[in-house]
């Protein structure tokens, strides 16, 4: 599953400077939670599963971190 951060405040927006403003996110606790493995069939079925979170700057490692938790791995 690959979590790429969507700014819904920027996504439609027209003239900015750059594409990296779309995906400029911080996922909320709740958000992620909904991404748990333990929540969807193919966690299930799987057995592997990948979460990738790939946003801007530091996001990446604050919303993975973030999951890490969720999830019980510190």
């Amino acid at each position: 599953v690959r979590c790429r951060g969507r700014n819904t405040d920027t996504w439609e927006a027209n003239g900015l400077a750059s594409w990296v403003h779309r995906f400029d996110y911080y996922y909320p606790a709740e958000e992620l939670a909904e991404w748990a493995p333990e929540g969807h069939d193919d966690a299930e079925s799987a057995s592997e599963v990948h979460l990738v979170v790939n946003t801007n700057r530091d996001q990446g490692i604050v919303n993975a971190r973030l999951l890490g938790e969720i999830l019980g791995n510190e």
